[in-house]
């Protein structure tokens, strides 16, 4: 099975099962409209590239070694992201 657009994707029960393109389903569905898809996947990018580029609180210096950016998104990427999906997802029910 191809991997599908992530609206298409079970959402608890979705593990890689070691082929990057196959993967085992046992769970409903997501009941995301396309468009809150959409808007998590943009909202995300901002928040990565937001880190990527200044790095997070706490940084004294932009991230530019693979350690360092992976601490940015890590300390300020994926909070953001929590923030913009909290509010994205509550529409949504």
């Amino acid at each position: 099975m191809a991997l599908k657009h992530f609206s298409e994707l079970k959402w608890t029960e979705w593990w890689n099962t070691g082929d990057n393109n196959r993967f085992v389903e046992e769970a409903s569905p997501l009941a995301f409209p396309k468009r809150t898809v959409r808007r998590m996947s943009e909202t995300a990018d901002q928040a990565i590239e937001k880190a990527l580029v200044h790095g997070s609180v706490g940084m004294k210096a932009k991230p530019r070694t693979e350690v360092a950016m992976v601490a940015a998104v890590t300390l300020g990427g994926i909070p953001d992201i929590a923030k913009s999906w909290q509010s994205l997802l509550r529409s949504v029910g």
